[in-house]
C-alpha cells in the first residue's frame, strides 16, 4: 500500500465510466535521495493486469525501457513534467483523477496535457479529467503529461506581541518573470494587489488567516493560491502579591 508507505506524493487513478471494477493506478512520490532517472531503491516496475478489459496506467522516464508503477522524484523545488501512459483495452469513456499522499504543501500546481487532443487542464487533487479513448496498447506513446510545479514560496514574520499588527508575509516564485499578486484576509476581502512584480510583501498583519494568489503567463496553471496563518505570542500576564509591614517595622514586601 504505497499511500501509507510514503510520506508525500500523488496517486493517479484511472477508471472506466460505469465500470468501477475496471480501474488502475500509478504513484508519483517525492523522496530525499531520489533522482529524475530510475532509482532501484525507490522506483517500482509496472506490471499490467492480465484481466481482459482491465485498463492500465503508468509513468515513464525518458530513455528508460520499462514503465513504472512508482516513480520517485527529488523534492519538488523546480517544475517537472512526468509522461503518463494509458493502456486501454476497451473503447469508452475514462476518468483520470489525482489524489495527494501525505503532507503535500498546499498551493502546488498540477497541469495535465492531453497530447491526443492538444489541450491542457488544471488537475486539482480530488478532481477528475474525463476522456474518450479507442484501444491503446501498452507500447503506445504517452498520451498525457503531468506538469508539477512548486507551491508559492513564502517568507512570514509573526506579530511580535499579543494584539500586535507588525506581522508580514512575502510571496515569490521560482518561475521566471513578473506576476500579479493579490492578498486577502479571512473574509475574502482583498487587502493588496501588485502587478508586474517578481515578489510581493503584505505588511502590518495582526494574528489571523490570510491568502495570496499569484498569476502569470510563465505559470503552468496560470495562477496559484496559498492560505497561511500569522501567529502571535501569548499575552503577558503579571501576578503581584504583597505583605503589609508591621507597625514601625519594615517587614512588608511585594512579589
Amino acid at each position: 500500500d504505497y499511500t501509507s508507505q510514503y510520506d508525500h506524493g500523488f496517486r493517479l487513478h484511472l477508471e472506466m465510466e460505469n465500470e468501477l471494477i475496471y480501474e488502475d493506478e500509478t504513484f508519483i512520490i517525492f523522496e530525499t535521495g531520489a533522482t529524475p532517472g530510475f532509482d532501484s531503491e525507490f522506483d517500482g516496475y509496472k506490471f499490467y493486469s492480465l484481466v481482459p478489459g482491465m485498463p492500465g496506467i503508468a509513468t515513464t522516464i525518458p530513455d528508460f525501457p520499462a514503465d513504472l508503477a512508482v516513480n520517485a522524484l527529488p523534492e519538488l523545488t523546480d517544475e517537472v513534467t512526468v509522461p503518463i501512459k494509458v493502456n486501454i483495452r476497451l473503447s469508452g469513456i475514462y476518468r483520470l483523477a489525482l489524489h495527494t499522499i501525505g503532507d503535500i504543501v498546499p498551493g502546488h500546481c498540477h497541469a495535465l496535457y492531453d497530447a491526443e487532443l492538444d489541450s491542457s487542464v488544471v488537475l486539482a487533487p480530488g478532481t477528475n479529467y474525463e476522456f474518450f479513448s479507442e484501444l491503446r496498447p501498452e507500447d503506445a506513446e504517452p498520451r498525457f503529461f503531468l506538469t508539477l510545479s512548486p507551491a508559492i514560496s513564502m517568507v512570514q514574520e509573526n506579530a511580535s506581541c499579543f494584539n500586535g499588527e507588525d506581522g508580514s508575509a512575502t510571496a515569490f516564485s521560482e518561475a521566471e518573470g513578473n506576476f500579479t499578486f493579490r492578498w486577502f484576509d479571512a473574509s475574502g476581502e482583498m487587502l493588496l494587489q501588485e502587478t508586474e512584480v517578481s515578489e510581493s510583501t503584505l505588511p502590518g498583519l495582526a494574528a489571523g488567516f490570510y491568502a495570496v494568489e499569484m498569476e502569470g503567463e510563465s505559470l503552468s496553471c496560470g495562477s496559484k493560491r496559498m492560505d497561511f496563518p500569522i501567529d502571535q505570542p501569548e499575552p503577558y500576564v503579571n501576578s503581584v502579591s504583597g505583605v503589609n509591614p508591621d507597625c514601625g517595622i519594615a517587614t512588608g514586601y511585594i512579589n
